[in-house]
């Protein structure tokens, strides 16, 4: 895939999902937006809001937290976020099969110059452990 000369933003309204009464149906619906923003590989979604009248942290919230957590590959995902009633229904999240969200799961399948995204478990003088989701 070409790169393109320019980085690709959208922003979307914390008002998105307040139509929506369960939070089943409101992580569907965030999910949709996931998705299509990793397939025309945008770079930065912006969450604003959009009812002056209105507080919307609580919605703001769940759309970062649900996005985040959709663009955090599932090798990462239980090390990385901790058990919230946000995430509920994360099970009905489409896996995204991106460039980082890589498949290999052994060490013999990785290939040269493979990009992994990792979480450090520690740090020592002679080096630092980090999770990348492979076996060892």
């Amino acid at each position: 895939m070409q790169k393109r000369g320019y980085e690709l933003s959208i922003a979307i309204p914390a008002s998105l999902v307040s139509d929506v009464p369960h939070l089943r149906e409101k992580t569907v619906k965030i999910s949709l937006i996931g998705r299509a923003a990793a397939i025309f590989c945008v770079n930065e979604i912006i969450v604003f809001p959009d009812l002056p009248d209105t507080d919307q942290r609580r919605d703001t919230n769940l759309i970062a937290t649900i996005l985040s957590y959709m663009e955090t590959p599932q090798y990462l995902r239980k090390r990385l976020f901790k058990i919230k009633p946000e995430l509920r229904y994360a099970g009905v999240l489409p896996p995204l099969r991106t460039p980082h969200h890589p498949l290999a799961n052994r060490t013999k399948d990785l290939t040269l110059g493979e990009y992994r995204e990792g979480a450090i478990l520690s740090l020592t003088e002679a080096g630092s452990l980090v999770d990348i989701g492979v076996e060892r």
